[in-house]
């Protein structure tokens, strides 16, 4: 992964997208219409890691944070077990 920092998620439900399998979630910040930059990043859905394939939207342009996205996701085969990784009290 590109980035260290896992980024804490909730799925709004899954589905599938011209063959992939996908899960809608809230963006975390703003980014990038073009080149998101949470692409490559590792994210934790429900508690579940993940690394972050593509991504897909309604509309096009910059991505507003809290805006509904679908990411394109593959299991990582380490769901963090570092310790201290996930915030006390679980995903924020």
């Amino acid at each position: 992964m590109s980035d260290p920092q896992i980024i804490f998620l909730e799925a709004f439900y899954k589905y599938g997208y011209q063959g992939r399998d996908m899960i809608a979630v809230a963006a975390p910040f703003a980014m990038s219409g073009e080149t998101p930059e949470i692409l490559g990043r590792e994210v934790a859905i429900n508690g579940d890691h993940y690394e972050v394939l593509g991504i897909s939207r309604q509309i096009s342009g910059k991505i507003h944070k809290g805006e509904p996205i679908g990411l394109e996701v593959r299991p990582t085969s380490k769901p963090s077990q570092a310790g201290g990784s996930e915030p006390a009290g679980g995903p924020a």
